[in-house]
């Protein structure tokens, strides 16, 4: 089964898509386990502003604790 964007909209979802992010790991590394490619990763970013949300916020928090 191929997976959805709305999969990834769930609030399970979205704590994962968190996660990952701030964890720092590679947005092409996260499209990965999203199975799906980094291009229908950014098209859901485009298409989805809690997804945007969810992997910008967690960045900027983690660049924020790590720069103290």
């Amino acid at each position: 089964m191929k997976p959805k964007r709305q999969d990834w909209q769930t609030p399970q979802g979205l704590a994962l898509l968190r996660g990952w992010a701030r964890e720092d790991l590679p947005m092409e590394e996260i499209a990965r386990r999203c199975g799906v490619s980094r291009r229908v990763l950014d098209g859901w970013r485009r298409q989805s502003e809690e997804i945007d949300q969810a992997l910008d916020q967690s960045r900027e928090l983690a660049d924020r604790v790590i720069a103290g």
